[in-house]
Protein backbone atom coordinates (compact mmCIF):
# COMPACT_ATOMS: atom_id res chain seq x y z
CA UNK A 1 0.00 0.00 0.00
CA UNK A 2 1.54 3.23 -0.70
CA UNK A 3 1.42 5.99 1.62
CA UNK A 4 -1.27 8.27 -0.28
CA UNK A 5 -3.65 5.38 -0.74
CA UNK A 6 -3.18 4.61 2.99
CA UNK A 7 -3.69 8.65 3.52
CA UNK A 8 -7.25 8.13 1.23
CA UNK A 9 -8.60 5.22 3.46
CA UNK A 10 -7.63 7.14 6.56
CA UNK A 11 -9.50 9.38 5.68
CA UNK A 12 -12.73 7.72 4.57
CA UNK A 13 -12.43 5.24 7.80
CA UNK A 14 -11.89 8.66 10.06
CA UNK A 15 -14.76 10.01 8.40
CA UNK A 16 -17.38 7.63 8.52
CA UNK A 17 -15.94 7.01 12.29
CA UNK A 18 -17.00 10.64 12.77
CA UNK A 19 -19.98 10.94 10.47
CA UNK A 20 -22.46 11.67 13.56
CA UNK A 21 -21.05 14.54 14.44
CA UNK A 22 -20.02 15.64 10.45
CA UNK A 23 -23.78 16.55 10.54
CA UNK A 24 -23.26 18.65 13.28
CA UNK A 25 -19.98 20.16 12.60
CA UNK A 26 -17.58 20.94 9.58
CA UNK A 27 -15.32 17.39 10.46
CA UNK A 28 -11.92 17.28 8.54
CA UNK A 29 -9.99 14.28 8.90
CA UNK A 30 -6.02 15.71 8.97
CA UNK A 31 -3.59 13.05 8.14
CA UNK A 32 -0.05 13.82 7.96
CA UNK A 33 2.25 10.55 6.90
CA UNK A 34 5.51 10.61 9.55
CA UNK A 35 7.30 11.39 6.02
CA UNK A 36 5.75 14.64 5.96
CA UNK A 37 3.60 13.65 3.36
CA UNK A 38 0.26 15.33 3.42
CA UNK A 39 -3.95 14.03 2.58
CA UNK A 40 -6.29 15.75 0.53
CA UNK A 41 -8.49 17.10 2.91
CA UNK A 42 -5.57 18.21 4.87
CA UNK A 43 -4.23 20.05 2.20
CA UNK A 44 -7.45 21.38 1.81
CA UNK A 45 -8.32 22.85 5.18
CA UNK A 46 -4.66 24.40 5.46
CA UNK A 47 -5.42 25.86 2.30
CA UNK A 48 -9.12 27.58 3.55
CA UNK A 49 -6.92 28.36 7.07
CA UNK A 50 -4.55 29.82 4.50
CA UNK A 51 -6.90 32.13 2.56
CA UNK A 52 -8.78 33.68 5.57
CA UNK A 53 -5.64 34.56 7.86
CA UNK A 54 -4.58 36.10 4.63
CA UNK A 55 -7.58 37.71 4.02
CA UNK A 56 -7.48 39.25 7.81
CA UNK A 57 -3.41 40.15 7.58
CA UNK A 58 -2.70 40.48 4.19
CA UNK A 59 0.29 37.85 4.51
CA UNK A 60 0.95 36.20 1.14
CA UNK A 61 3.08 33.53 2.74
CA UNK A 62 -0.10 32.32 5.46
CA UNK A 63 -0.50 29.16 3.41
CA UNK A 64 3.56 28.43 3.31
CA UNK A 65 4.02 29.41 7.00
CA UNK A 66 0.92 27.36 8.23
CA UNK A 67 2.61 24.01 6.28
CA UNK A 68 6.30 25.11 7.87
CA UNK A 69 4.68 25.14 10.87
CA UNK A 70 2.92 21.80 10.96
CA UNK A 71 5.91 20.16 9.12
CA UNK A 72 8.48 21.07 11.96
CA UNK A 73 5.87 19.85 14.41
CA UNK A 74 5.67 16.59 12.83
CA UNK A 75 9.86 16.66 12.84
CA UNK A 76 10.06 17.24 16.55
CA UNK A 77 7.41 14.19 17.24
CA UNK A 78 9.40 12.10 14.88
CA UNK A 79 12.86 13.09 16.65
CA UNK A 80 10.68 12.68 20.47
CA UNK A 81 9.81 8.75 18.97
CA UNK A 82 12.90 8.13 18.12
CA UNK A 83 15.38 9.33 21.19
CA UNK A 84 12.51 7.75 23.60
CA UNK A 85 13.10 4.43 21.62
CA UNK A 86 16.58 4.54 22.42
CA UNK A 87 16.86 5.12 25.96
CA UNK A 88 19.65 5.93 27.83
CA UNK A 89 23.38 4.64 27.74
Amino acid sequence: MTPAIGEELYDNDTFCKYEIIAHTHHFVPVVVETSGAFGTEALDLFAEIARRVRAVTQEVRARAFLLLQVSAALQRGNATSVLGSIGSA
